[in-house]
Formats: structure tokens, C-alpha cells, sequence
């Protein structure tokens, strides 16, 4: 195991000693809380499941507004500097369900069905990934592809499906917190080459992707989750509020 500072190495440890069942963790960043009102209304529409905020420090009317949905899970001792600003900070996240089961979902995640068929792909140590086609379609000098291996598929951590003590999980948080200085670009980089070095080559055979990105006004959304045409989620990726209304 690479050298990391005891207050990483924390950061970097399955908190939860008695996970229950299966649920849903989404990502409440106060810079995305016009999304929330969004988000709650598509998942309380077709999904069930328990839901669970990861609060990364709301405003408290938009705490107590999720608070009638799910559960608020504090993330506020998490460092917001240097690696862990931003996306970084999702597998230390991720190390903290209470579930047995998670489906980790970014807020920008349009949910269209019941998520449920997702905790097949997390069975006997594996992990439920798509792979994000906009950024391995990106030209061979591009930033996403920067320090990984150039047949190295970039997975798409919109959606994350993991059961609890997943060893990919942890090792994506070791080499996030080893990530100083900025040797990959993000999250989903970082995931990528641990799985990489796992011998895992090929996502679609877990969690199937329709199509390519749609080019959509000069913005990408990610292309539906699993099989059918009208697909389980989107990831809007890059896509303002607004332009959502009217997908």
C-alpha cells in the first residue's frame, strides 16, 4: 500500500461496521441545490429505495427538504482542499453507506425507472460501471487521457454499484488520497486505473450503455443506463438546469 498522511488513511476505511440492505446515495453540493428539487421529483417517481444525501454543506432549508425523502449523511469532515475538492471526494463517500448494497448517483442523474436490476452487477466482488463514451471518444492528447494507459476505458462515475467492503472501493480512495498532485484529472480517471489494475477491461458487461453521448446545444448527455430504448437513468452530465426542463 502507497504512503499516505493518518488523516487520509482514515478518510480511506469502510466506516459502517453493521450495513443493512440496499440503497441509494446522491452527492447534495450546495453549488448544485437548484438540482435537488429536480432530482427528488424524478427518483420519488420511480424508485423506492432508501435514499440517503450526502451533505457536503446545504443551505438548511434545502437540508430539511431532503430530510423528507432520506436520510442526511454528514461529509462536512471530508477536506474540500487540493485532491478532495470537488468530484474527489466520491469514494470517501462511498466508504460510508450504511447499506450492504449501494448505488452511488451524482445529482445530475435523471432517474427513469426503478434502479433496482442494478444490485445484480455488484455480485461476488464485482462492480456496476458504464463506460463514459464522451471522454474515451475525446482525442488521444486529451486531458481525460492524460497519465492513464491509452486502452484504458474511463468508466462513467455517474452510477457506481458496490456492496459493502468492495476492495475497488477502498483502492480508489487510496490512490485519490495519493493523488496530490494532480496526476489524473478526475474521479472517474482514478476508478479507471484501479480497475485497470484489476484486470476489469470492460464495463458494458455490467451496467449496458444504449449509445453515444448526444450532442445536445453544445453540452453532452450521457446516454441511458441498460438495455431498453427508453433506458433506467441519464447522466446530464454538463448540461444547465434549464435545458433539463425540456428534455
Amino acid at each position: 500500500m502507497a504512503k499516505i498522511g493518518r488523516r487520509q488513511l482514515i478518510n480511506c476505511n469502510w466506516v459502517n461496521k453493521n450495513p443493512k440492505g440496499e440503497g441509494v446515495i446522491v452527492s447534495a453540493i450546495p453549488e448544485q441545490s437548484d438540482m435537488l428539487f429536480w432530482f427528488i421529483e424524478n427518483y420519488t417517481k420511480h424508485c423506492s429505495l432508501p435514499l440517503v444525501f450526502a451533505d457536503f454543506g446545504l443551505l438548511e432549508k434545502d437540508r430539511l427538504y431532503c430530510k423528507q425523502y432520506g436520510e442526511i449523511l454528514d461529509v462536512s469532515d471530508i477536506s474540500w482542499e487540493n485532491q478532495y475538492c470537488g468530484w474527489m471526494r466520491k469514494p470517501f463517500v462511498c466508504l460510508r453507506t450504511p447499506f450492504q448494497k449501494t448505488i452511488w448517483l451524482d445529482l445530475d442523474i435523471e432517474i427513469k425507472s426503478d434502479l433496482k436490476e442494478f444490485f445484480q452487477f455488484c455480485c461476488n466482488g464485482n462492480i456496476g460501471l458504464a463506460e463514459d463514451t464522451y471522454q474515451n471518444n475525446s482525442p488521444g492528447n486529451s486531458i481525460f487521457r492524460e497519465n492513464i494507459p491509452q486502452d484504458l476505458k474511463i468508466p462513467d462515475t455517474g452510477v457506481v454499484v458496490y456492496e459493502y467492503g468492495n476492495k475497488l472501493i477502498k483502492e480508489w480512495a487510496i490512490k485519490v488520497a495519493n493523488n496530490t498532485n494532480q496526476k489524473y484529472k478526475g474521479d472517474n480517471q482514478v476508478l479507471g486505473v484501479v480497475c485497470y489494475e484489476n484486470k476489469i477491461f470492460d464495463y458494458n458487461t455490467q451496467i449496458q450503455k444504449k449509445a453515444d453521448e448526444i450532442d445536445f446545444g453544445g453540452n453532452f448527455i450521457s446516454s441511458p443506463y441498460m438495455s431498453d430504448n427508453s433506458g433506467f437513468v441519464f447522466h446530464c452530465d454538463g448540461v444547465d438546469k434549464n435545458l433539463l426542463d425540456n428534455l
